[in-house]
């Protein structure tokens, strides 16, 4: 029921609010909990834009695997939807975001 732009605009904020310390980190890590549900592009592009600061936070950390398992369990029904309407990455998808 959240507009496209709005849900890339919380994901962002709430990042953006951790990282001034104004919320737990945890917190901002809780808004990517439904990407696994989440098809638009601005909202993953949001997402993965703000977790590249913890990727390169916690390289070489023990927290580093636990989360690429879990950014990979959000993103396997991601690729699943557009293996599904590329059939199989044959078919060029008609929306532009889709591409």
């Amino acid at each position: 029921a959240i507009p496209v732009i709005n849900r890339a605009q919380l994901v962002d904020d709430a990042f953006n609010l951790a990282r001034a310390k104004i919320i737990p980190t945890v917190q901002a890590l809780q808004t990517t909990v439904y990407l696994k549900n989440e098809r638009e592009y601005m909202p993953w592009k949001s997402a993965l834009n703000n977790l590249d600061f913890f990727y390169l936070m916690f390289d070489r950390s023990e927290v580093y695997g636990p989360m690429q398992d879990y950014l990979k369990n959000q993103v396997v029904p991601l690729f699943e939807h557009y293996k599904s309407i590329t059939e199989n990455w044959s078919k060029v998808p008609m929306g532009h975001m889709d591409q």
